[in-house]
């Protein structure tokens, strides 16, 4: 499985986790049915495999882990939740699609609202908070990891009431470099 190039849907089961790389993935692709789902969104350059050893450094049980692929390309390699500049405007409509597909899956599959969760990294923590504040619907919860909020005035606007009971566990390392722990 190259991160760099694929052509149709592929998910790989290995260990209770689900690598998804979604082109045309068939609705009825049917994932194993546990208590819990944790939805894993890489930071920008990633891939759907780039946070697959969580699941194996964090044995939940009955926790069934979704790798999801950015369907923007990213250069030098790799792929992006968002697609853009500042100038131009930025584009995450195709990035939203994933996650609301994903968790239609999961409800399909016998997954309850309150047992899915979203685990974002850096740029996949800006989608996970930009994601469900706009949401219709509460999920068990969100675990953005060094993210940020590009528009904090935009982002308060956008907020619909009907998400206000996800959780939020909000982590942010001191020392990061990249991304300051007060922009989170």
């Amino acid at each position: 499985m190259d991160g760099d190039n694929f052509d149709s849907a592929e998910i790989v089961e290995s260990c209770c986790c689900n690598l998804f790389r979604w082109n045309n993935l068939p609705r009825t692709q049917s994932i194993k049915t546990n208590k819990r789902a944790i939805i894993a969104i890489h930071w920008w350059t990633g891939n759907a495999k780039s946070l697959n050893s969580l699941s194996k450094q964090w044995r939940f049980l009955e926790t069934n882990w979704i790798f999801i692929e950015g369907p923007y390309k990213a250069k030098p390699k790799g792929f992006s939740w968002f697609n853009g500049n500042d100038q131009d405007g930025w584009e995450y409509e195709k990035s939203f699609d994933i996650l609301n597909y994903t968790i239609q899956n999961l409800i399909e599959n016998g997954y309850r609202h309150r047992n899915i969760f979203m685990l974002g990294f850096s740029q996949g923590a800006c989608l996970t908070m930009e994601f469900i504040i706009r949401q219709e619907f509460s999920i068990g919860g969100i675990i953005p990891i060094s993210g940020f909020i590009k528009n904090k005035s935009y982002f308060k606007k956008e907020k619909n009431i009907l998400s206000r009971d996800t959780a939020v566990l909000l982590i942010h390392g001191e020392k990061d470099h990249i991304i300051n722990a007060k922009e989170s």
